[in-house]
């Protein structure tokens, strides 16, 4: 049954990844680092935007405007997103994909637990850098007959890696980043993130906000 989900996945992400006029890769740079969601329900695709930005020095305050497919099944979730950074007057590319998986579900409490990472990718003037986060996501779930309401936290340690003009780096770090989302009925829903880290010697401090659409995909055979 996991392996058919899996299938069903891939299978949509790559239609969406074909629609893009850019290649595709994870975690954006620049951009909160979003619990994907996860569920017991039936599938769901999640095409959302995304605008995030740096709030302190140490965060460059870059502007990233992007976009992304998430496609939601009960035990896992995959995702791609991208788009540029807007900093002193020019931009570049960054490019995300990740993986969310269910650990622990308490099905008489609207709570679970998921592991989720993912890989970012950035390069500017031959200079590449690399960014793997993973984290524990505790996320909430609560319905109500005006929305359903998804509050989450997520610790998490990561790996940053640059390289260019023949050297590199790699450092590790910490981080954590927390945010609500709110889905309507009718599959239309906003997103909202701060996220936090240290790496590097620096603490970078960001914020994001979004919105999404959710749609519902057939579930696979069991």
């Amino acid at each position: 049954f996991l392996m058919k989900q899996l299938i069903l996945a891939v299978t949509v992400l790559s239609i969406g990844l074909t629609l893009r006029t850019s290649t595709a890769n994870a975690q954006t740079m620049f951009n909160p680092f979003y619990a994907a969601p996860t569920g017991s329900g039936a599938p769901a695709v999640f095409i959302a935007g995304q605008f995030g930005r740096g709030i302190n020095n140490e965060s460059g305050k870059n502007n990233f405007v992007g976009g992304k497919i998430t496609v939601a099944l009960p035990m896992v979730s995959l995702w791609a997103e991208g788009g540029p950074v807007f900093a002193d007057g020019s931009s570049d590319v960054t490019l995300g994909a990740g993986l969310a998986l269910n650990l622990i579900q308490v099905p008489a409490a609207p709570v679970k637990l998921t592991l989720q990472t993912g890989v970012g990718w950035l390069e500017d003037g031959g200079f590449t850098l690399l960014k793997v986060p993973v984290g524990l996501a505790l996320q909430g779930n609560i319905p109500s007959p005006g929305a359903d309401v998804t509050p989450w936290i997520m610790p998490r340690v990561g790996i940053l890696r640059g390289s260019g003009g023949g050297s590199s780096n790699t450092e590790a770090g910490i981080g954590v980043s927390a945010g609500i989302g709110f889905t309507l009925p009718g599959g239309f829903g906003l997103d909202a993130a701060v996220d936090w880290e240290s790496i590097d010697g620096a603490n970078p401090l960001l914020a994001g906000v979004g919105f999404h659409y959710k749609f519902g995909l057939p579930s696979p055979m069991p």
